[in-house]
């Protein structure tokens, strides 16, 4: 039985350790990396198939292995066999329905969420910035969030805004319409109402910024990360030392793997 549990704990270690690797490779990128949160949630998910398939149902089978012997010989014996056995396969069902329906929540709730590997956070709210600023957004600050509106809306489209001057008197002529202010005679008034809302969380020990969409109105989501991509194409990442960090733990499970898989072969050898 050591041999197998030698191989289980590989099994489960393997993933770990080639999501640490994968993790290392993009936080040593000379460039930020921006990815979306359902694909992030997809590596974490990777990272963990070890533990969801091998050591869930592992944990089952001890389960059924100490407890169910100890039932027969019980009272509860009608539970372990007869018509009551079928009740042994709930926790496997459940189990998987867990693990499925989980991840597909999750997965669900990670839409929301874009991930940026290697950034500084300043540098990435420099860039945010600039971003706005080429599509033509005011950032309002506060705190972490920004409330983004329309820079400027065309003046037909805020009658609300125009200047109504009635003259009274017969006839004289009916109420006329006439801009604001000189200034936005040929491009507009600000926009008043919010397009979206953005929140920064930041890990600045790890080069790392997650944004939060609480609300983006059309596409403006996709015109700011599209925007933001490109934007971060020509951001060099400073020397982040997470990359160093991750592949050094990366490296010491893929060695105990390794020890793992020869101590594996010499206990096959010595049962021959």
């Amino acid at each position: 039985m050591i041999g197998y549990y030698i191989l289980a704990a590989m099994a489960i270690a393997f993933p770990v350790a080639s999501y640490l690797l994968y993790l290392s490779m993009i936080n040593g990128r000379p460039h930020p990396t921006l990815i979306s949160g359902p694909w992030d949630f997809v590596g974490v998910l990777g990272g963990l198939a070890g533990f969801l398939l091998i050591g869930g149902p592992w944990m089952l089978l001890s389960f059924h292995a100490h407890w169910r012997p100890a039932l027969v010989q019980g009272p509860w014996s009608e539970l372990a066999s007869g018509k009551w056995g079928w009740l042994w396969a709930v926790p496997w069902a459940l189990y998987f329905l867990l693990i499925v329906g989980g991840s597909w929540l999750l997965l669900r709730l990670r839409r929301r969420y874009t991930l940026i590997y290697n950034i500084d956070p300043a540098a990435l709210e420099e860039a945010l910035h600039q971003v706005f600023a080429r599509l033509g957004l005011t950032a309002e600050r506060i705190g972490n969030r920004f409330n983004l509106r329309s820079a400027a809306v065309p003046l037909e489209r805020t009658a609300s805004h125009s200047i109504q001057i009635a003259r009274h008197g017969p006839g004289l002529p009916q109420p006329v319409a006439l801009a604001a202010s000189e200034g936005n005679s040929a491009g507009g008034l600000p926009g008043e109402e919010i397009e979206g809302k953005l929140d920064l969380d930041p890990f600045p020990t790890m080069h790392h910024v997650t944004l939060r969409w609480q609300r983006a109105r059309g596409t403006l989501r996709e015109d700011v990360e599209g925007e933001l991509g490109r934007q971060l194409a020509a951001v060099e990442s400073l020397d982040n030392p997470a990359a160093s960090w991750l592949l050094t733990m990366a490296s010491c499970l893929f060695s105990a793997i390794f020890l793992g898989l020869v101590g594996f072969v010499l206990l096959m050898m010595k049962g021959r």
